[in-house]
């Protein structure tokens, strides 16, 4: 089966490269006023094109990560990231390697292999943890680590992410576990994330048939 050739044909790369330039200078966080910005400059463009636009503003439960800190003893500051729905604070602790399961990780940041996700940070809060440090590889990886898809609901409340999670390098992860061997590593943990209910764009847009345009 080829596609028609005609309607490739009038595909514009200059008209997709300037609408994807345009697009991208707005930074789309969730719920915030460029991305309501973004919403409204496509929806003035697809009117243009004969379309009819709806704009629906809807609530969400959105989680925004900003600043991380990781200060070492031994160590100084290590490079990191935090993650959308990670608790937010403060705290100094003490480091347990995750991958010494006899290990006690009460009241610890536990330090594991991977991608930060919600089943990683359940495991670290059913051993005790009071924080999770995810080791991922040669470049952290921005994660979102709750297991509940969409808004909650009041029951889903409980399955909320309730511990600082943040993602480091595998060379620092290594830095980490070669000071663990020298004796018990103190460690402080900062994390910013914002995490409230916000209204959400959501554009509709219907292009009428041309011979049934009410049915189709």
């Amino acid at each position: 089966m080829t596609c028609p050739a005609a309607p490739i044909g009038e595909i514009s790369v200059d008209n997709l490269l300037r609408e994807t330039a345009k697009i991208a200078q707005w930074i789309r966080l969730s719920g915030t006023p460029p991305e309501l910005e973004s919403v409204q400059y496509v929806a003035e463009q697809l009117s243009a094109y004969g379309l009819s636009t709806r704009l629906l503003l809807h609530d969400a439960y959105i989680s925004l990560p900003g600043a991380a800190r990781l200060t070492v003893s031994g160590l100084g500051e290590i490079a990191c990231i935090t993650h959308s729905f990670s608790a937010a604070g403060d705290f100094e602790l003490l480091l347990a390697d995750g991958a010494a399961p006899d290990e006690s990780a009460e009241g610890t940041a536990l330090l594991m292999d991977g991608l930060a996700a919600g089943e990683e940070e359940l495991f670290a809060r059913q051993r005790g943890a009071a924080a999770l440090i995810m080791v991922n590889a040669n470049y952290t990886h921005e994660m979102i680590i709750s297991n509940v898809w969409g808004s909650p609901t009041s029951q889903q409340l409980e399955f909320l992410p309730k511990l600082q999670v943040i993602s480091i390098t595998a060379a620092d992860g290594a830095r980490l576990r070669d000071q663990l061997k020298l004796g018990p590593v103190a460690i402080r943990i900062h994390t910013e994330v914002d995490t409230r209910w916000r209204k959400l764009p959501l554009l509709l847009a219907d292009l009428p048939g041309v011979e049934e345009p009410d049915q189709f």
